[in-house]
């Protein structure tokens, strides 16, 4: 499934820059960094749920087997000219979702603000991951390694 014709990686490359340019139209001279995660299964791009049976539908859905989760990244200032977007892909192995375990990480409210109903360094999902492919701050939020080359790319380097 896709989301306005867009597949995932697309999807959140075009929002990730969206975010920055926003931003950047306010301090033009400023670099922005925006950033944008989606999580995708089966062609199916999960969000960030609506309440708790939205959630359990979500994490259902995701723990059954393997899944996505991409992170793009957006930097951008208007003067000069600076634009390079570009995204991250971690693949979640899952471990079989036990009904008890789940109960307990819905009434944590953990879920909440979250694209797929979790995050993996949150208390109480350690259970439900077998192990990652990739990189691991991808699926907090912000792939640092993929941030740093894409600052270096552009001539900035860490002091």
């Amino acid at each position: 499934m896709t989301i306005d014709g867009l597949q995932a990686v697309d999807l959140a490359r075009t929002l990730a820059l969206a975010k920055a340019n926003d931003v950047a139209r306010s301090f033009p001279s400023h670099l922005v960094i925006g950033a944008d995660t989606v999580v995708e299964s089966d062609g199916l791009v999960f969000g960030k749920p609506k309440d708790a049976s939205d959630a359990e539908r979500m994490l259902n859905r995701l723990f059954a087997k393997p899944h996505r989760v991409i992170t793009a990244i957006a930097i951008v200032r208007r003067n000069p000219s600076v634009q390079s977007v570009d995204a991250d892909i971690t693949t979640i192995y899952p471990r079989p979702l036990h009904r008890g375990l789940l109960s307990a990480y819905l009434a944590s409210r953990q879920w909440e603000g979250k694209a797929g109903g979790y995050g993996i360094q949150e208390e109480g999902c350690e259970p439900f991951i077998e192990r990652i492919d990739g990189s691991f701050t991808n699926v907090v939020g912000m792939p640092m390694e993929l941030l740093a080359r894409m600052l270096r790319d552009i001539g900035y380097q860490a002091k």
